[in-house]
Parts: structure tokens; C-alpha cells; sequence
């Protein structure tokens, strides 16, 4: 709304007020507090914002909230049985689907409104004014020598990056192109390449080397844009050589892939070991929930679960059973991987891998989701899991995307699952193809399990993809780049 407007104007005068006055680290802090805020208050208080009655008067709440969940799912299902309706999210569909999709929106609308009337009257959530003080986390204590974080920001049209290593804090003010602010031209860049993924699944093999081309040739100028002016901040010196960066977007910038932009030679992750914050003040809690989820040594306790959504997607289940047998871990696979199933078994494992169909919905987050055989495991249900998990993998699509609402704050699966307490989450920026996912899956998990860090793991999974594709169809970064790991890079 307008104050967020008002807010935002707020924050990005302070910084660049910092910033003119040389005070870095404080410009830093203002950009902090404009991130994110509402997910970094959840972990800072540790506030629990499941549908629970904790009060006798919420239990009506609540029992209306569960008959209207279920009333949700059985419209779901009804539709999804019908013949010829391979399209997930509301795809075009009958006239029939026509009415039940409006009766849907209109049953999310209400949970929606529900939920958030049981976290207003929580008294934990609600509970004293000290709640919404806005605090940040320092950065620089989690941070080793070959580690540097990105922060970009942008402030009243120009885009700054806060460059975070152990030693110091600088900022560099990124250059534009012709008469074109920075921010715009990273827009007018991200919509290009966003236009040619929607043609990549389809091509042929000269179309697809065309197309391949075409997205190289822009990734190119991304990388021009957004990390060819750190190139000196990213060398570090003769002593400390910079081999990992954590990159927290901003505004556009968070459906860019980063480990995918191009220096006209090679791909960015294939210099650097990249991953992803919403803010720099994550950092504490994902070291914080990595610490939790460690395996001392030993191997990680493993759940893998896999759905095909009606044999539509048969390398889920592959995928899924590879996993299992890689970590010797149990399985939920086809008409036994339920919601309830899941959250059950999930609650105790160090590795999570789902395997499924999935979908964004930008129209409400909320309802993000997992297919699962019983219907949709969405973001509220996520928001019930408590998880000790070093890491969970959501193998389906779309399943890093969100929306950025207000004050940056990213609403969907990934909110969710940090919330729940997973230290970090491999997903997904788009749509993502069966078979060539079953691949990169089996490469990631073989170099977890020689005992590199996950975000190493990744890194080399997508390098060697990118060889063995050559220069064939699945060179396209379709295939290989919407995979992205968010929160702590190291070991399980």
C-alpha cells in the first residue's frame, strides 16, 4: 500500500544520507531493515504462527479452518481427476472448473482472512511492543576469508551493492547503460531472458542452440550489470582468493539466476560457489539452524519422497528412490506420500527431498504448493512444521519462486520452510524438465556424499550437467540454472 511506498522512500534515503556521509556499515543497516522484515522478526522471536486453538475461543477458528481446507482440497481433486488436465494452477479448463475455480478463490480468500485473525489474537504473536522493534544481525562474525556477500539495494533509481567480507564493508554504485538507470536496464534484461525461457522446453535441437545462444548473449549483459564492476572485490587479494558468494537480491533482482550469468567465457558458478539470502541478517540463523541439524560426522538421517501426479512425471519417483538408497533413508513414494505423511516423517530427518509437481501462485502465496496424493501440501502447511533439517530439496517447479510483497518481503514456499527451521533449501526459480532434473539430482546428491558442501555440491552438479549437455539441447540454462541453494553452504 502507500505506506509501504512511504516506508521504502524512508529507507532509501537514510541509506544513501549513510552513504554520503562515508558511514557504510550504517548505510548497510538501514538496507537491512527495509529486507525482510517480517520473516526475520518470526525467527528473531521465535514466534509460532501455526493454526493451532490456544485459547478455548480459538477452537471454533480453527475447526472452521480445517473444514474449509478440506472443502479446498476436494475441489482441487475433483479437477485434477477429469481427463485432459494436464495444466497445473488454473490453467484453462472446462466450464465446470470455471465455477469451481471461483468457488476456490473464494475459500482461499477466507482461510487467508482466518489465519491471520488467529495470529492477531495470539498472545505470543501480539505479545508486547518490543516486537516490532526492527533489529538487524551482524554479518561479518559468520563470514571466513573466502567468503564475500553481495547485498544489492535499490535506492531512488540507482542500485548500490554492499560488498561484505570479513575484513571490511564497501559499497559500489552500479553504472547504468546509455540512458537507462541500472535498475531498469536489469528489468528490461530479466524480461528478454524470462521471454526466451518460455520457448526453451519446446525447441528443437537448432532451434534450442539458437535460443541457448540468445540467452548467453543476455546473461552476458547481466553479468556486465550486476558482477563485472565487483570483479575486484570478488579476486580479493593473493592471500584471501574470494571462491564463495552469497548473493542477497532485491526488487527484480530476485528472479535472476546469478549462478547463471555470463562472462562471455564461463558461467558465474563456475568461478564461484553461489547461494542465496533474503537478507544478510539470515546468516546468523541459518548458522544457527546448521549447527542444530548437524550429523557430527555421522551420516545424515534421510527422507525422500517421490509423486509422478498420475505417471506425468515418472523420473519423480527415480529420483526420489536414487536419493533414498544414496543416504540409505526411507521413502514415501506414489499413494503413500500424503501431507500428513510427510509432516510426520519430515519432523525428525537431517536431509528432506521432495520430488513431485508443484506450483506458484502468485495471486496468493499462501497456497504455493507440493502435490502430494492427497492433495496439496501449501506454504500454511509448511508454516506447521517444525523441521532439524541441514537440508531439504524441492525437486518440482517453481517451487523458489515469490512474491515480493511490501518491504521486500518474499511470500512463498521458501519463507516457509526457513520459518519451519531448515538451515538451507535447494529450489527452483522456474518450471523445471523431469529427466534432465532426475540427472542433476543423482550428480548433487554423489558429491554430498563424497563429503563437499552444499553449495560445492551444486556447483559441480551444474558444472558437469553443462559438459555432459555439450552443445545439445540441454546446454540451455532451461535446464540447468533454475536450481538455486538458499541459506548455509557447508557440509550436512
Amino acid at each position: 500500500g502507500l505506506g509501504d511506498v512511504y516506508k521504502r522512500q524512508v529507507y532509501e534515503d537514510m541509506v544513501q544520507l549513510c552513504l554520503q556521509l562515508q558511514r557504510v556499515e550504517e548505510g548497510l543497516e538501514y538496507a537491512e531493515r527495509a529486507k525482510s522484515r517480517a520473516l526475520l522478526d518470526l525467527l528473531a522471536y521465535r514466534l509460532d504462527v501455526g493454526v493451532q486453538a490456544r485459547r478455548r475461543e480459538d477452537e471454533p477458528l480453527v475447526a472452521e479452518l480445517a473444514q474449509l481446507r478440506g472443502e479446498r482440497d476436494r475441489l482441487y481433486r475433483r479437477w485434477e481427476s477429469g481427463e485432459g488436465q494436464p495444466q497445473r494452477g488454473f490453467a484453462t479448463a472446462s466450464d465446470g472448473w470455471q465455477e469451481a475455480q471461483q468457488e476456490v478463490l473464494h475459500i482461499e480468500q477466507r482461510i487467508t482472512e482466518l489465519w491471520h485473525r488467529l495470529l492477531i489474537r495470539n498472545a505470543d504473536y501480539a505479545r508486547d511492543a518490543a516486537l516490532w522493534q526492527v533489529r538487524t544481525e551482524p554479518v561479518q562474525p559468520y563470514l571466513d576469508d573466502e567468503t564475500v556477500v553481495l547485498e544489492y539495494f535499490v535506492a531512488r533509481g540507482e542500485l548500490l551493492v554492499f560488498v561484505v567480507s570479513a575484513e571490511e564493508i564497501v559499497v559500489r554504485r552500479l553504472p547504468g547503460t546509455g540512458d537507462r538507470s541500472a535498475p531498469a536496464e536489469a528489468q528490461r534484461l530479466s524480461q528478454l531472458f524470462w521471454l526466451n525461457l518460455r520457448s526453451a522446453p519446446r525447441a528443437q535441437e537448432a532451434r534450442a542452440r539458437a535460443l541457448a545462444q540468445n540467452a548467453r548473449a543476455i546473461l552476458q549483459k547481466l553479468y556486465q550489470l550486476l558482477l563485472a564492476p565487483l570483479e575486484a572485490d570478488l579476486a580479493g587479494d593473493g592471500a584471501r582468493k574470494r571462491s564463495r558468494v552469497i548473493v542477497v537480491p532485491h526488487g527484480a533482482l530476485h528472479y535472476l539466476p546469478f549462478q547463471a550469468l555470463y562472462d562471455g567465457e564461463r558461467y558465474a558458478l563456475e568461478k564461484w560457489q553461489i547461494s542465496y539470502l533474503p537478507g544478510a541478517s539470515f546468516l546468523r540463523y541459518c548458522h544457527e539452524a546448521s549447527n542444530g541439524a548437524t550429523t557430527n560426522g555421522s551420516r545424515p538421517t534421510a527422507l525422500a519422497v517421490g509423486h509422478s501426479q498420475n505417471s506425468q512425471l515418472p523420473y519423480t519417483v527415480q529420483e526420489a528412490q536414487a536419493v533414498a538408497e544414496m543416504w540409505h533413508g526411507q521413502t514415501l513414494m506414489e499413494g503413500a506420500a500424503t501431507r500428513e505423511a510427510l509432516m510426520k516423517a519430515a519432523a525428525g530427518v537431517q536431509l528432506l527431498h521432495v520430488a513431485a509437481h508443484g506450483d506458484f501462485r502468485p495471486d496468493n502465496p499462501l497456497f504455493s504448493g507440493i502435490a502430494m496424493d492427497d492433495g496439496w501440501l501449501t506454504t500454511l502447511d509448511i508454516f506447521n512444521l517444525r523441521l532439524d533439517a541441514s537440508l531439504v530439496t524441492l525437486s518440482a517447479c517453481q517451487t523458489g519462486r515469490n512474491v515480493v510483497a511490501g518491504g521486500d518481503e518474499l511470500l512463498g514456499l521458501m519463507r516457509a520452510f526457513l520459518y519451519a527451521g531448515a538451515a538451507s533449501l535447494l529450489l527452483t526459480l522456474w518450471a523445471v524438465e523431469d529427466r534432465s532434473t532426475a540427472r542433476l539430482m543423482s550428480l548433487f546428491y554423489g558429491h554430498l556424499l563424497e563429503g563437499e558442501g552444499k553449495a560445492a555440491a551444486l556447483q559441480a552438479a551444474q558444472r558437469q550437467f553443462i559438459e555432459e549437455a555439450g552443445n545439445g539441447v540441454q546446454a540451455h540454462p532451461y535446464y540447468w540454472a533454475p536450481f538455486y541453494l538458499v541459506g548455509a553452504m557447508g557440509a550436512l
